[in-house]
């Protein structure tokens, strides 16, 4: 097998269709599975899976737990990992699709040219439900920030199968503790990777998981990045009341920081400018709501790479 789709959902009854069908379109040269990890859903998101197992019983594999895991969903995610059989496994989230049909072909032909590289990722769309969509962060060089210094981050050509003619940059792992740029569901990575993430994050219930998952992917190799963007990501939560939400993900980030510094020391300086930008972020939301979502998108449009 190629690859896997590990595809984490919980209550998403409204999404998770959505999901699937942005899998299925998927044009590829190669086999591919989806393994679908339901977090004892109680909605009508089990219903919904169960019918697209029958429709592609050949490509569809439910794991169906009796009872929610209850941990951040980190035990449902190492289950749903465990069972992927493929030489690449591609993550997403039930809530969340991916809008190009070569999006899983252009990674692993990345992955296939470049072996150096654990993972691949790409840009995505975030979306509010308020309707405000925004880029994600580009990663320090391909924006108006210097890049770490690393011999490793260079540009390279695609010279794999996909008929989609694009470039690719290369990055080490202290560009993504300065910034996260590679967000979960844009992943492609190579399953040994995967397997050679340690125990300990599995039973870490950390909020800022994904961000971890991959910093100990980018610890067994290079990240591959396209500035392309091609998932996108549901914001869900109400826009002003967000920065509620916001204030424990950062507090979140400052704990999860703590913890790459006694795992990471190789890395203390990426590290330091990391937690410099989130204690700045953290006073921008504590001024008010309003302050902080003009602040946020002024940012956001800075980081995106627009020039007025």
């Amino acid at each position: 097998m190629k690859l896997s789709v590990s595809l984490i959902t919980f209550q998403e009854e409204a999404y998770i269709a959505q999901a699937l069908d942005s899998v299925l379109a998927q044009e590829t040269d190669f086999d591919f599975e989806i393994v679908v990890g339901d977090d004892a859903s109680t909605d009508g998101t089990r219903d919904i899976l169960n019918a697209y197992r029958h429709r592609y019983p050949d490509k569809v594999k439910l794991l169906l737990p009796e009872s929610n895991y209850g941990d951040f969903g980190l035990s449902n995610v190492r289950a749903t990992l465990d069972n992927c059989r493929g030489q690449y496994i591609a993550l997403l989230d039930g809530d969340d699709y991916w809008t190009e049909k070569t999006k899983l072909q252009q990674q692993v032909d990345f992955l296939d040219g470049n072996p150096e590289c654990s993972f691949s990722a790409h840009r995505i769309v975030h979306s509010s439900n308020d309707g405000h969509t925004e880029l994600s962060e580009l990663p320090a060089s391909s924006a108006a920030e210097k890049p770490a210094d690393s011999a490793a981050e260079k540009q390279v050509s695609n010279t794999g199968k996909s008929n989609v003619s694009s470039n690719w940059n290369i990055y080490t792992i202290e560009s993504l503790i300065r910034l996260n740029f590679a967000h979960k569901i844009s992943t492609v990575a190579r399953s040994d990777a995967v397997r050679a993430v340690p125990e300990w994050f599995y039973t870490s219930n950390l909020a800022s998981a994904d961000w971890v998952f991959n910093l100990l992917l980018a610890q067994q190799g290079h990240i591959g990045f396209i500035d392309s963007p091609m998932a996108i990501h549901r914001k869900r939560g109400g826009s002003v009341s967000d920065v509620h939400g916001q204030e424990r993900l950062l507090r979140d980030r400052l704990r999860t920081l703590n913890i790459l510094g006694a795992e990471f020391p190789q890395y203390q300086s990426a590290i330091k400018h990391a937690r410099l930008r989130t204690n700045i972020r953290l006073a921008i939301v504590n001024l008010s709501p309003g302050i902080y979502h003009w602040a946020q998108r002024a940012y956001c449009y800075r980081r995106s790479g627009y020039k007025s």
